[in-house]
């Protein structure tokens, strides 16, 4: 699943990417609803993965569909190599032990993934505990005249919702959903009123869109996928587009875009303090150039996405995510040959192991590994079954395993030995003589040489002759 997010992440933000670009000539407002709408996507992807049921959409199955056996014909079993016909019936061969990686790369990953999205979030961690003090150290606002500018305000914008202001030495910004709070430096009392105008219409702008919770997503996105650039593009151009955003409905409000752009240079100029990374800043040096000149820009579009483009919007967005419930399955394979190659713990083939193969219904199937230490049953359908490995001198084998996928039929073994004792007396023998290994099959290093313990000579004690005269 962890996979499948990533590459529904990939492309839900690629996507929302490039109608940004393709709005480039359009409002900043509607470059910026298209953005939210791709990390909404994304985050409404992760959720209904989880909560929607699954539609199954069933994939053909490569393994070659042929007619189910006689039972006759699967009781014989197969001792030889499988043929290169049967070969083919399989689509991904086994790595012998030897070939087999001890490196836990799934382990490596993971931790890999907690160590990138730990320091992320410690970085938002740090922004929010800096909102803390400056909420805990800040003073409301009680100038008369800024009160009455932020009621002016939040009427002009239609807010309905308490906005708290603060004054602190902290740069511009705002944060907050239910009770968003906007901060101002001590100097905001001897502002002008069309300079107090203009701040309190940005700030207030961003409180109506709810630009912070989106931004926090889009923060969180990042967190999460770290490793991806196109987390990191999307929530920065998020946060440029909501502050041109701002600065259109501030110019809609009348105010004149010369003064508008003087009082953003000053206030940017005039800050004492590093901006708020968890806050909405209001004059961000890195964006403050391309504001300048796109307020400046009489040709620009300002108008905000009309109700029916977001209703549209959200619609399509909602379908989009509902497709992280599909589910691709393949349909059950087989019948197909049982496969494997049996090993010992150093990694050495075992031939003459005798197998056997029982289904539900009690039915056994049985055949000895060849000088390569492989075995192969009979053509068998998916379904439940038992697999069982049995030789002298080493741990008897029993498994339950499922056949459905392609790849389910192809089993390799490893037997671990067992413990010999002076008064266990071995008494089986191999049911066959295995076969050499096939000439193709080259230098195979065979393993099983493993006997019962026995005495091959006797030594008789000599005693001195004192010795014997005593006894």
């Amino acid at each position: 699943m962890a996979v499948t997010l990533v590459v529904q992440a990939t492309v839900a933000l690629a996507v929302a990417l490039a109608g940004a670009m393709a709005f480039r000539r359009r409002s900043a407002a509607l470059r910026h609803f298209v953005l939210a709408a791709g990390v909404a996507a994304v985050l409404a992807a992760a959720v209904f993965a989880r909560v929607l049921p699954a539609w199954e959409i069933a994939a053909p199955a490569t393994v070659s569909a042929a007619v189910q056996p006689a039972p006759a014909d699967l009781a014989r079993g197969s001792s030889g190599p499988p043929s290169p016909a049967r070969a083919d019936a399989t689509t991904r061969i086994d790595a012998t032990p030897r070939e087999r990686s001890a490196i836990p790369w799934g382990w490596l990953l993971a931790i890999g993934w907690l160590a990138g999205a730990a320091a992320v979030s410690a970085r938002l961690l740090t922004g929010f505990i800096g909102l803390r003090r400056v909420t805990a150290r800040a003073r409301r606002a009680s100038d008369p005249r800024l009160l009455a500018l932020l009621r002016d305000a939040k009427a002009d914008l239609g807010i309905t919702r308490a906005v708290t202001m603060l004054v602190d030495p902290a740069p511009v910004g705002t944060w907050g959903v239910w009770r968003p709070s906007i901060v101002v430096p001590p100097e905001a009392e001897a502002w002008s009123d069309e300079c107090v105008q203009a701040v309190l219409a940005h700030e207030l702008a961003h409180v109506q869109r709810f630009d912070w919770p989106v931004q926090l997503v889009a923060d969180t996105l990042c967190a999460a996928f770290w490793f991806n650039p196109l987390a990191w593009l999307v929530a920065r151009r998020l946060r440029d587009e909501g502050e041109r955003a701002c600065d259109d409905v501030v110019l809609g409000l009348g105010v004149a875009d010369r003064d508008y752009a003087t009082h953003l240079f000053d206030i940017a100029r005039a800050a004492q303090e590093p901006e708020l990374s968890a806050a909405m800043p209001m004059a961000r040096p890195s964006s403050l150039e391309g504001r300048i000149a796109a307020m400046l820009n009489p040709a620009i579009d300002r108008r905000v996405p009309s109700r029916v483009f977001r209703i549209v919007a959200a619609a399509l967005l909602l379908v989009a995510a509902s497709i992280a419930a599909v589910r691709v399955t393949a349909q059950q394979a087989g019948p197909a040959p049982l496969q494997g190659t049996v090993y010992d713990s150093s990694g050495a083939v075992l031939p003459g192991v005798e197998m056997a193969l029982t289904n539900e219904q009690g039915v056994k199937w049985s055949t000895p590994t060849d000088g390569a230490g492989r075995f192969e049953f009979a053509p068998v359908g998916a379904g439940k079954y038992v697999l069982e490995a049995v030789v002298p001198g080493f741990r008897s084998f029993r498994q339950d395993v499922v056949l459905e996928g392609e790849k389910d039929w192809k089993k390799n073994l490893t037997l671990q030995v067992g413990e010999l004792q002076e008064t266990i007396q071995v008494t089986a023998r191999r049911p066959t003589q295995p076969t050499p290994p096939p000439a193709s099959a080259g230098i195979v290093r065979v393993g099983g040489n493993i006997k019962q313990p026995t005495k091959v000579f006797n030594v008789a004690p000599i005693y001195p002759a004192s010795a014997v005269e005593t006894f």
